[in-house]
């Protein structure tokens, strides 16, 4: 059996991916801090209780890949592929993880804290128990996530695309909506009134946020497109 060890510092070049492959499947490797893994293919591979730390993956492919019993912190993996990938008890906290495609993957127990999805695709991926606070998913397709009964504290959804995501009874607090698109969502007792929902007009609340939860104030700026006052 080998001994669990660290992986410190390591800059894996393009003729040290196979190494770098091998020591990621070997059991016994419990964490790499601080490596670069650019252009690396694990792509139907199967990672298992590792922890990445500061470490870069850079147009990494992972499609089909297994994670389980995962952490990536102050990780940067820009542009990774994670589509069709099986996702459990996985946790992204603290990363970059701008133009990530996890189209069509599924994940059970993932949880993404205080990270940078901006412009990544999430569409139709498959979730259980997904966590996402404190985190920026400005430009992203989320079109058809399960968040049903969430807290999303302090998370920007500008301009992402939310079409029918199941938003039931989440919480929005202190996040930001603006210009997000929310055609054929299900906002039944969500509660928006910690939420930056920007100029949307009356008549898109009505259509889009049907059954959420909404403050005086919001419900103010909303009848003044008709000229009303809530005193």
């Amino acid at each position: 059996m080998s001994l669990s060890k660290q992986i410190v510092d390591r800059n894996f070049s393009y003729d040290d991916m196979a190494e770098a492959i091998e020591l990621i499947l070997t059991d016994g490797v419990i964490e790499f801090v601080n490596c670069s893994f650019e252009d690396i293919d694990l792509a139907e591979r199967s990672v298992e209780d590792i922890t990445f730390s500061k470490c870069k993956f850079k147009n990494g492919n992972l499609k089909s890949t297994i994670l389980e019993n995962c952490v990536f912190k102050n990780c940067k993996l820009p542009s990774c592929d994670f589509r069709y990938s099986r996702i459990e008890n996985v946790v992204f906290d603290t990363c970059n993880c701008i133009g990530v495609n996890l189209k069509e993957a599924t994940a059970s127990g993932l949880k993404i804290i205080g990270s940078k999805f901006t412009g990544s695709t999430l569409r139709n991926l498959r979730s259980l128990d997904l966590e996402i606070k404190q985190s920026i998913f400005d430009s992203a397709d989320l079109s058809g996530l399960y968040l049903k009964g969430q807290n999303l504290q302090g998370t920007n959804f500008s301009n992402a695309n939310m079409e029918g995501c199941d938003l039931s009874g989440c919480s929005f607090d202190d996040c930001i909506l603006l210009d997000a698109t929310f055609s054929r969502a299900k906002f039944q007792n969500a509660d928006l009134r910690g939420a930056d929902l920007g100029n949307l007009s009356l008549s898109q609340a009505a259509r889009d946020l049907k059954g959420a939860i909404i403050s005086k104030t919001q419900a103010a700026t909303f009848l003044q497109d008709f000229g009303l006052r809530v005193m």
